[in-house]
């Protein structure tokens, strides 16, 4: 386990995981800073801090970290009333002597106000590729409003442009697209979380256009339940992480209420195969001697290339001194 600061509940709000999952950057948005650890053996060790740039917040609130360990990725906030809110994205690069600011990537205007762009954050390999997530973009959907908007943006020379933009795929759930989402390292494989589970496939890479507009460029894949049993309430894909080649996904349920009782939070992993995706097992909190009744294991997971390691943040509102990241090996 990686422990957080002796009474930091903060600690911990997002997770970024190289792909040979021996770098590892740490939301703590309470100290406005993202900590980057490195791994040697066994041995987790706090080698790097990234503080924001003059009068922004939220800070750390969201992080991603490239495939390659070289590209960070973090939600920034300035000002707080509809007409002053400005949300966005900075972008950092790995040097031979620390971190350094390389972008900053802005959230589209909306007229109805901020729309939490940034709250989920996630990069492919080579960081060249992001997915930013806005649940509360709005948008009128024939009778209704619908909530949740999914942004892929591509760098190319070292501007951010935007490559596909998605929205809910279908009226059932209209609130929460865009809570959660990871993407494989190769940029091919997209998994959007919220009130359902929802993967997407680019179906341009390595083809020509042929036609395809290219706010479609990423196509509907798969649409999953809640995957719990009966009487359980969960926030499931509350938080998203995929392997390499997109065939192991970790999905954490923060929170759960079995038949009305608040319960620790868990994690389901899932492996996809030739003919679709299947249940893979359950990673539970390990037991403490205190009461766990608010124990959020899953608010952040990350897995490494061959989705044999997993991390997952344990968080407890009421024990904050137990607040860490533990960290699951695949025998």
């Amino acid at each position: 386990r990686i422990p957080g600061p002796v009474g930091e509940s903060s600690f911990t709000e997002s997770l970024g995981l190289s792909a040979d999952g021996t770098t590892l950057a740490v939301g703590v948005p309470a100290l406005k800073t993202v900590w980057i650890y490195s791994r040697a053996g066994a041995v987790w060790r706090r080698t790097a801090q990234v503080r924001p740039p003059a009068r922004l917040r939220d800070f750390g609130e969201a992080v991603a970290l490239s495939g390659d360990g070289r590209t960070l990725l973090t939600r920034a906030v300035r000002g707080t009333s509809v007409s002053t809110i400005w949300e966005g994205v900075t972008v950092y690069g790995r040097t031979s002597t620390g971190w350094s600011l390389d972008a900053v990537i802005d959230a589209p205007r909306r007229p109805l106000g901020a729309t939490r762009f940034g709250t989920t954050l996630a990069a492919s390999v080579t960081g060249d590729t992001a997915v930013i997530g806005a649940p509360d973009d709005a948008r009128w959907d024939k009778d209704m409003f619908t909530y949740g908007a999914v942004h892929v943006y591509r760098r190319s020379a070292g501007r951010w442009q935007v490559l596909d933009t998605l929205r809910i795929p279908d009226r059932v759930a209209k609130l929460g697209f865009g809570d959660a989402a990871a993407i494989s390292p190769d940029g091919t494989t997209l998994a959007v979380g919220g009130p359902r589970l929802y993967t997407f496939r680019d179906v341009l890479r390595g083809r020509s256009r042929g036609g395809v507009p290219a706010s479609h460029r990423y196509a509907l894949t798969g649409r999953f339940g809640k995957f719990q049993a009966p009487g359980v309430d969960t926030a499931f894909g509350h938080s998203l992480a995929l392997s390499a080649d997109g065939r192991t996904l970790v999905a954490g349920d923060e929170v759960r209420t079995v038949h009305g009782v608040v319960a620790a939070g868990r994690v389901h992993r899932y492996v996809r195969s030739d003919t679709g995706w299947r249940f893979g097992g359950v990673l539970d909190p390990a037991p403490c001697a205190l009461p766990c009744d608010r124990s959020r294991s899953g608010t952040a997971v990350a897995v490494d290339a061959a989705g044999r390691r997993v991390l997952v943040v344990e968080r407890a509102d009421a024990r904050p001194w137990a607040t860490g990241v533990d960290v699951y090996d695949r025998r």
